[in-house]
C-alpha cells in the first residue's frame, strides 16, 4: 500500500538488504569522503564480478530540520521492514563499513532504492 516503486519494482526488505551484502564484496570508493568529493559503495557478485550495485553516499534530509545532512560521508537506503510505527531498517554504509542492521526514525528521509521483484 505505500510502495513508491513503479509497477514490478518493490523497496527491498531487512532481509533482502542481509542477502545483497552477504552475497557481495563491499568496496568503498577511495581518497576522503565530504559533502565535496561524494563517496561511494559498489556491491559486486562474489559468483560473478560482472553484476555490480552502486550506491552514492547521498545522507539523509534531516530529523527536523529538513536539510540535507551527511550527504557525501553516509549513505542511507530504507528497506521495507518497519521496525514500530515511527522506525524502520535500513541499508547503511561509510566509507569503511555497511549493514543493515540498523533502524532509524522516518522523518530522516533516507533515499529508496526500488529493485525489480
Amino acid at each position: 500500500a505505500n510502495n513508491p516503486c513503479p509497477s514490478g519494482f518493490v523497496v527491498p526488505t531487512k532481509t533482502q538488504w542481509e542477502a545483497l551484502i552477504s552475497a557481495c564484496n563491499a568496496t568503498y570508493m577511495s581518497g576522503s569522503w565530504s559533502s565535496s568529493n561524494y563517496g561511494y559503495l559498489t556491491l559486486t557478485d562474489k559468483t560473478n564480478s560482472a553484476n555490480k550495485l552502486e550506491f552514492p553516499a547521498v545522507g539523509d534530509r534531516g530529523y527536523s530540520s529538513g536539510t540535507l545532512g551527511d550527504a557525501g560521508t553516509w549513505g542511507y537506503y530504507w528497506s521495507s521492514t518497519q521496525y514500530d510505527s515511527s522506525y524502520a531498517y535500513l541499508m547503511g554504509f561509510d566509507s569503511s563499513s555497511v549493514t543493515s542492521s540498523y533502524y532509524s526514525n522516518k522523518r530522516y528521509g533516507f533515499s529508496v532504492r526500488c529493485v525489480r521483484q
